[in-house]
């Protein structure tokens, strides 16, 4: 499912509350290149560079998890 430019990052996140994958792939998408391209720039390393873009992303699932779990 390609990135669309009307796509908010707010939606993204109210979809990965919602557990609804759709929202992470989209924000994963959008900024995975991006994440990956400043770390190996950092680090010069393809390997690490790819453990860090997993890291972030697992990461952030876990806190929406949380925030979600939080305020309910």
């Amino acid at each position: 499912m390609p990135y669309l430019a009307h796509d908010s990052d707010n939606e993204f996140v109210r979809l990965m509350k919602a557990d609804d994958m759709k929202g992470f792939d989209m924000l994963y998408r959008k900024y995975s290149e991006r994440i990956y391209n400043f770390a190996f720039g950092i680090i010069k390393s393809k390997m690490d560079a790819e453990e860090i873009v997993q890291d972030i992303f697992v990461k952030e699932i876990g806190r929406a998890s949380c925030r979600e779990r939080v305020e309910i």
